[in-house]
């Protein structure tokens, strides 16, 4: 789309081409991510019995630095698909509380203090 929507002068017939072509284009992208994000929904329920999740505020992301990012990612769609499809085989997704998951002991819950 070389000159856009905003160019294109009010009520004319390119800018109702141009509009067209732009949502015609945005439904192609949206239609890929959505295949993208089922395609690996249903290999993660599949594979696994058990899905780890953080359990990230997505609200507060979207408004951050990174929000073009974390809207092309599409996060909260896919954390929605990996549990319908867990449910429906057998599994579950278990989200986890994003402070120091990693700084936590496996076998007993322990995290160590704060540095």
């Amino acid at each position: 789309m070389a000159a856009g929507l905003a160019r294109k002068e009010r009520r004319s017939k390119r800018r109702r081409m141009a509009r067209r072509n732009h949502a015609r284009h945005h439904a192609r992208v949206a239609a890929g991510r959505r295949d993208f994000l089922h395609k690996l929904s249903h290999g993660l329920a599949s594979r696994h019995r058990v899905i780890a999740m953080e359990d990230l505020n997505m609200d507060a992301l979207k408004r951050a630095m990174l929000a073009r990012s974390i809207h092309d990612a599409a996060w909260t769609q896919l954390r929605e698909m990996l549990t319908c499809k867990a449910e429906s085989a057998g599994g579950s997704v278990v989200l986890v509380d994003p402070r120091g998951p990693s700084r936590r002991c496996s076998g007993c819950g322990h995290a160590p203090d704060r540095p």
